[in-house]
């Protein structure tokens, strides 16, 4: 999942993982339901996860590993956005919670 932040001249990527393993026990995780899977276009596994504890850090603009002309699968719902938000809010000020990339 990417969220993308525009700040100055720059985008700031926020890369959250998306995976079909269950968290481990030092991890935070949502559960995605079945229905956002869907909606994601997530479709490959049965149970799936995004996890919030960690996360990676690019700048759009130069960036190695982001390629801004990927397509783009689908999105979840807003109100699963929200849900997703309020719990990495916290990982989001973390300096151990954030992996760069831009560097």
């Amino acid at each position: 999942m990417v969220l993308a932040i525009p700040k100055g001249n720059q985008t700031n990527l926020i890369l959250l993982a998306i995976s079909g393993t269950p968290p481990r026990s030092d991890q935070t995780a949502l559960e995605i339901p079945q229905l956002e899977c869907r909606r994601a276009g997530i479709r490959e596994w049965k149970d799936a996860w995004i996890t919030v504890s960690k996360f990676n850090h690019d700048l759009a603009e130069v960036s190695f590993y982001y390629d801004a002309n990927a397509e783009v699968l689908e999105s979840f719902s807003k109100g699963f956005l929200a849900k997703i938000a309020s719990v990495f809010k916290p990982f989001l000020a973390s300096p151990n919670a954030r992996i760069s990339r831009a560097e």
